[in-house]
């Protein structure tokens, strides 16, 4: 079972729906000397098998609210809402 979750974990990080997810947090976090919050959102897989990220609302500086896994789902490019399976969480901490 550990080869399969660092073998995941590997999956993940070269990503490129991951990578943009974490790049964009990152930046919405505004991190710098003054003004940075947190951001954070779940990684998701979809029934199709594609990878998204859906992020949370904005945290403050030193706190985000962080959904119930329940409220989970995948949203297709066309707009057609499934169940996904939460994979991964992300969370930018810029302070």
């Amino acid at each position: 079972m550990g080869a399969d979750v660092s073998m995941m974990a590997d999956d993940l990080l070269t990503d490129g729906v991951v990578i943009e997810g974490l790049k964009r947090a990152w930046l919405e976090s505004n991190p710098g000397i003054d003004g940075g919050h947190e951001e954070g959102g779940f990684i998701v897989l979809g029934a199709a098998g594609v990878l998204q990220v859906v992020s949370w609302a904005h945290g403050t500086q030193d706190r985000i609210c962080v959904p119930s896994r329940r409220l989970i789902c995948h949203v297709s490019p066309e707009g057609r809402i499934s169940e996904a399976e939460l994979t991964a969480t992300i969370l930018s901490l810029p302070d």
